[in-house]
């Protein structure tokens, strides 16, 4: 495209916008450029299915997906007994031999002829192509609004104005698409395999496959694709789409595989894409029965999708004051300019945080987002696109449950329940015990499928109580006793079982903790000995859960016995260490060196979500961990700027110890680089599409501005020097505390609070605590001078 005056430009330094067709959503953002890859899409989804929107004004592509498309590998039947294996590796660890111990692992594999068969990946689906008849554009522009999760493009040219719109629906489970504006319309559309080009711009041909079409039957738009394998964690055999395309006015025919429109007035195409279980033959039919079942028109459909999408988003909303001019620049400006600038404008503060919670909500509900959330514009996904189950799943859900939108953890519990028996299998045949352990990735199958002494998962000692705590978790927010009765604690008991067992050696009356590891890191340094002893990470979650057990067990008036159990347990754990060279010990065992030059920081969980006593009280732990960060955070500015989930845990901990500004660098290099001009976040700086930190950056702002426990609050434990004044309203709390709102400038705090209970709630400010009174579902205001 050339010769584009683009949907915002400056006259005389002053933003004016484009002319009447041209606005802005209230809440939400525009583009002034077609996306440059899928990576830079407009993004819609519904929790299942979902869209990726190019935006091309004459040649739109519209990515369509399914949570549910994991292509299916072959599988062995067959799995490796790693658990007889586990003394003669502590043997090996015990005398020192590091090295030794993680070559069982390759052993192991060899002699059990467990193929690296890999994980069933998650693939795009097909491309829905509209070709419209090709002007000379004057005006664009592309746009996301948030509250009703549309993708909009449109353009002026020699034809007239021109508006493209589509959306997800939640409410009627169907996507949506209308071409409108005050020219005719003359377009082509057609249902193609998608059109993935490779770095030499040669055509990625989908392996996998044993068929795939596309075409036209009896005026319905239709696509088949079936797998060409199939194994027994995988229940479908590929997927199928029917679309409906409805033009008011003009003329339709079929040429080919295309529906081709000339001279309308208005144009809507209704689709639905679902993955096809072995056995059946074909969806068509129903699909095209569920669609005729809905209404025909868009703005009907919009309108009943509308207050069920903005239930979720409208929830919280953050505003720090920002510059309105740059609250005007499109995204595209805004990313220029942060790059830029000495001082990030807090426009883009703002606008990753609204960005971040509008891409975890759209891709939350079937399944809980992948690494890719539920779209993906490639057939060959990194990490195959999988559930990554060593933080990046845990940083993508960080903040539904602050976001107060804790059903949405629905899809979380579905998740593990309908994969816990591969889980128990996984405690039993890999480490003698009883319990569940949950793969560190994993996409369909729920065992494990990497062995490997440089990433030796397998190892990992801590997947069990890091999944119990999502579900404490998700009591402390709600207050929900029924749940934690009748699903949390019974899971949280058995992640116990885990380690009751696990933790079988003890050495001077503290338990030890081998096979361990430190995702992804080695003492040393990259290149070293993974498999080690005493991880601090293990050692840090088996505490965190056996308080959590104790604490659940009193409120529920159980197991008495049982807490006796869990409180010698406790007392027989390692202590924190700081390294002589007074760092936070990453591994607390002699011998076993430090290695800050890495990008993830796994010894500092037990301050991801919290701030333990055990910690917050003790200078010289505190110190060592802003020694910790502050060396991390030169690696990552020096030497590596990938996995952006990393940093938001070493931020998550320079929060909870109040570390200000080092929170605030974070917040600052997080917003800065990791988002696409389609507000999709990356993994790496400017590049890969990756959900993580859609979750996890607005649960650091959150975390800079309050942190909450039952019956506590503290404001503002880490507020960016730069957040002058500003204001949050929504956060759930952690004690089924609602926080209305939270106003402050430099000389004044304003809270509004609602609760669910009747307590006393103490708010904690520069080291003051205040008491409020709180009766239950009556807001109360606070002002603190």
């Amino acid at each position: 495209m050339k010769n584009i005056i683009f949907g915002a430009f400056l006259l005389c330094g002053t933003p004016v916008f484009a002319q009447s067709g041209f606005e802005l959503p209230e809440r939400g953002f525009f583009s002034d450029k077609p996306a440059a890859n899928w990576e830079h899409s407009l993004l819609s989804g519904n929790g299942t299915m979902g869209i990726m929107t190019i935006g091309e004004p004459y040649r739109e592509t519209f990515i369509v997906s399914h949570s549910s498309l994991f292509r299916p590998n072959k599988v062995p039947d067959h799995y490796i007994d790693q658990a007889k294996r586990i003394p003669y590796m502590r043997q090996l660890l015990l005398e020192g031999k590091y090295k030794e111990a993680g070559d069982v692992i390759t052993t192991m594999r060899a002699e059990c002829d467990y193929p690296d068969f890999g994980r069933d990946p998650f693939i795009t689906g097909f491309d829905l192509s509209i070709v419209q008849t090709k002007g000379t554009p004057a005006r664009y522009q592309r746009k996301v609004n948030f509250e009703t999760a549309e993708n909009i493009t449109e353009w002026t040219d020699e034809n007239g104005y021109f508006i493209r719109k589509a959306f997800v629906s939640r409410a009627d489970s169907i996507i949506a698409v209308s071409l409108n504006g005050d020219g005719k319309i003359n377009c082509s559309i057609a249902f193609e395999q998608r059109n993935q080009l490779d770095k030499n711009g040669e055509k990625v041909k989908p392996v996998g496959f044993s068929s795939m079409s596309s075409g036209v039957e009896n005026g319905w738009l239709v696509f088949r694709a079936r797998y060409e394998n199939e194994n027994i964690y995988n229940p479908y055999q590929g997927y199928e789409s029917a679309g409906r395309v409805i033009s008011k006015g003009g003329k339709q025919v079929v040429e080919g595989d295309r529906i081709v429109i000339t001279g309308a007035d208005e144009v809507t195409v209704l689709l639905k894409i679902e993955p096809v279980k072995k056995g059946e033959k074909t969806l068509i039919a129903a699909l095209q029965t569920f669609i005729n079942s809905k209404s025909q028109n868009y703005a009907d459909l919009l309108a009943r999708n509308q207050p069920v999408h903005n239930a979720l988003f409208g929830k919280v909303k953050l505003n720090l004051n920002a510059d309105p001019s740059d609250l005007a620049l499109s995204t595209d400006a805004l990313i220029r300019k942060s790059d830029g600038a000495q001082t990030l404008p807090l426009a883009m503060i703002e606008r990753a945080f609204e960005a971040g919670r509008y891409n975890i909500i759209c891709s939350t509900g079937t399944h809980p987002p992948n690494l890719l959330g539920l779209w993906s514009g490639t057939w060959n996904a990194n990490w195959a696109g999988s559930y990554t189950l060593n933080g990046n799943l845990q940083t993508a859900i960080a903040f539904i449950l602050a976001g107060n939108t804790p059903s949405l953890m629905q899809s979380y519990f579905d998740f593990n329940a309908r994969n816990m028996d591969g889980f128990r299998r996984n405690a039993k045949e890999l480490f003698g015990c009883r319990g569940f352990h949950v793969p560190a990735q994993m996409t369909v199958s729920p065992l494990y499928t990497d062995f490997s002494k440089s990433y030796p998962h397998n190892c990992w000692a801590g997947s069990p109580g890091w999944t119990a705590w999502q579900y404490f978790d998700y009591y402390r927010y709600t207050g929900d006793v029924t749940f934690l009765q009748n699903t949390a604690y019974p899971l949280m008991k058995e992640a116990a079982l885990f380690y009751e067992d696990f933790l079988a050696v003890e050495q001077d009356g503290k338990y030890l903790f081998f096979p361990s590891y430190s995702p992804e890191n080695a003492p040393g340094g990259e290149g070293g000995n993974t498999v080690s002893i005493n991880a601090t990470m293990d050692i840090a979650i088996v505490k965190q859960l056996l308080r959590s057990c104790i604490t659940a067990a009193k409120i529920l008036h159980q197991d008495e016995s049982q807490i006796e159990t869990w409180q010698n347990m406790l007392s027989k754990m390692p202590d924190y260490q700081v390294s002589d060279d007074g760092y936070f010990r990453e591994w607390l065992w002699p011998g076993l060196a430090e290695s800050n030059r890495h990008r993830h920081a796994s010894h500092l969980y037990p301050l991801y979500d919290e701030m333990p006593p055990e910690i917050i009280y003790d200078k010289r732990l505190r110190k060592a961990i802003e020694k910790t960060i502050d060396a991390r955070y030169e690696f990552r500015k020096t030497q590596y700027n990938g996995m952006a989930f990393g940093m938001v845990h070493i931020a998550l901990a320079a929060a909870h110890i109040g570390n200000a500004l080092q929170t605030e660098s974070a917040i600052h290099t997080l917003a800065r680089d990791y988002w696409s001009t389609g507000l999709g976040s990356f993994h790496d700086k400017k590049g890969l599409f990756n959900m993580d930190i859609s979750g996890g950056f607005p649960y650091l702002v959150s975390q800079a501005l309050v942190y909450s426990e039952p019956g506590y609050l503290k404001l503002f434990p880490a507020l960016p020097a730069t957040w002058k004044e500003g204001s949050i309203q929504g956060l759930l709390l952690r004690g089924n505390v609602t926080l209305l709102s939270l106003n402050w400038n430099e000389n004044d705090v304003d809270v509004i609070l609602l609760s669910g209970t009747s307590e006393t709630l103490n708010i904690e400010l520069d080291g003051k605590i205040h008491s409020v009174k709180l009766e239950k579902n009556k807001p109360v205001l606070y002002k603190i001078r």
